[in-house]
């Protein structure tokens, strides 16, 4: 991924994008149906049969085309929405917020990704909703509504791209930015088209690492995740036996900086105390950027803000920030670790969440610890500048089940490549598994007061 955190900046809009994964390329469009006009366009308030994914519906048609294009273009056909953080000419980039929203001019320019993504043949269809100011992970919004999650309609959907998620997974849309797909060949083609690679490379061999830490944190059992992957790339060609290792530790050993930010105790099992610390970090340099782009603006405006959210701005906001020279070196010992880690061949295999997703309206109830739980594996992608794909893998105890393939930063063509190939053969094993009599459950339990 190592165009993708730089070119990524230079598609949302203002605010700062904290994603696992953006890539995109330079290009100009002008829309089908906008002039030059600055007049503000209010939000069309979409009803709920959409699963309030979306705040306002429009159609960006693909780029003209030559009256005799070469080739049919690459995502033809494929329909996408948009997170509300990305540059629209002509609209307003509300980022999850209407006094943001109230507070800006329409852009005068298109996002790149959007127009990269238009001009190869896709149909932009509006914007979804967010987590206010992207500042959370549950993906309610008190303003516009949270999407209904698709297939737990009692759960929250997850954030900060809830709409974009809800999109895809009601099938309103082929992918959507904030980055969702339908199924790996769509997010192929978006990834090739984005990332600029040739259609045909020699096939790598692959090395899948499991991070056994991780899924033993989890309240999944490892034979919806660890026992499904394994089963499924014993059937495929091109892949080494796979390699088992405690990655709390190994980060804890080699990521040096770390220790200025960990707990000073012994007794913390499987050196989750490394990952707590890793989260930490990444959520001083979330609050600290934030801070660095946006305190004028939410000292000027107070806006208002829900609960959580407002917790959190208050706190980036207040908060004195000594030590940044630091935080960002952990960023830089943390990729130079998972590099060495996983090589050319590699690919880090984590759960994508370790809880199930909490009901609606309930988060003024959890602790903490859902938040840190899930900060935890969401701060190894984000700190190391690597590529993460998440893929369902069924459903446990009624809610869906996902593992995430993390690859080593710069390597997102090798992640897509892998993803693509295994999905069949991990799709066949999850439905073999579902009929299958139950393992002896080997998690272990973990203890939650380590959180």
């Amino acid at each position: 991924m190592s165009k993708t955190i730089n070119l990524i900046k230079a598609n949302a809009s203002n605010p700062k994008v904290w994603i696992v994964a953006g890539i995109t390329v330079a290009g100009i469009l002008l829309l089908a149906d906008t002039t030059r006009r600055r007049r503000r366009r209010k939000a069309i308030i979409i009803q709920r049969q959409d699963f309030g994914a979306f705040l306002e519906r429009f159609d960006l048609i693909p780029f003209p085309q030559p009256p005799t294009p070469p080739a049919k273009l690459p995502l033809q056909g494929l329909t996408f929405a948009i997170k509300d953080i990305f540059d629209v000419k002509g609209y307003v980039t509300g980022f999850g917020n209407p006094d943001w929203r109230r507070t800006h001019e329409p852009s005068d320019k298109m996002a790149l990704v959007l127009t990269a993504l238009l001009q190869n043949g896709a149909k932009c269809v509006g914007k979804t909703v967010m987590d206010e100011l992207a500042f959370g992970i549950t993906g309610e919004n008190k303003h516009y509504g949270t999407p209904i999650n698709p297939k737990v309609q009692s759960n929250i959907p997850g954030g900060s791209s809830s709409g974009s998620a809800v999109a895809v997974a009601a099938e309103f849309v082929d992918f959507a930015l904030g980055w969702f797909a339908r199924d790996p060949s769509v997010l192929h083609r978006v990834g090739h088209v984005l990332l600029k690679v040739k259609a045909v490379e020699p096939k790598r061999e692959r090395r899948l690492v499991f991070a056994d830490d991780l899924f033993q944190l989890s309240k999944v059992t490892k034979q919806k995740t660890v026992y499904v992957v394994s089963k499924a790339i014993e059937k495929l060609s091109g892949y080494q036996p796979p390699q088992h290792i405690n990655f709390s530790q190994y980060v804890a050993s080699n990521v040096p900086s770390l220790k200025a930010f960990g707990q000073n105790s012994t007794n913390l099992q499987y050196g989750i105390s490394a990952l707590k610390a890793l989260s930490s970090v990444m959520v001083s340099l979330q609050s600290y950027e934030f801070k660095t782009n946006h305190e004028e603006w939410v000292k000027n405006v107070k806006p208002r803000l829900g609960p959580e959210i407002s917790h959190r701005v208050l706190a980036a906001i207040n908060t004195k920030y000594e030590n940044v020279k630091v935080l960002y070196k952990v960023g830089t010992e943390m990729r130079a670790a998972l590099q060495s880690l996983l090589k050319d061949d590699g690919i880090l295999v984590i759960p994508t969440i370790v809880d199930p997703p909490p009901k609606l309206n309930s988060m003024k109830d959890y602790s903490t610890e859902f938040h840190d739980r899930a900060c935890a594996v969401l701060s190894i992608a984000s700190m190391s500048g690597g590529c993460q794909a998440c893929v369902p893998l069924g459903n446990d105890a009624g809610c869906p089940v996902s593992v995430s393939f993390v690859s080593y930063h710069g390597a997102d063509k090798f992640l897509l490549d892998a993803v693509l190939d295994m999905y069949a053969s991990l799709q066949d094993q999850v439905s073999i598994e579902s009929k299958s009599a139950p393992l002896p459950d080997v998690n272990g339990n973990m203890d939650a007061s380590q959180w």
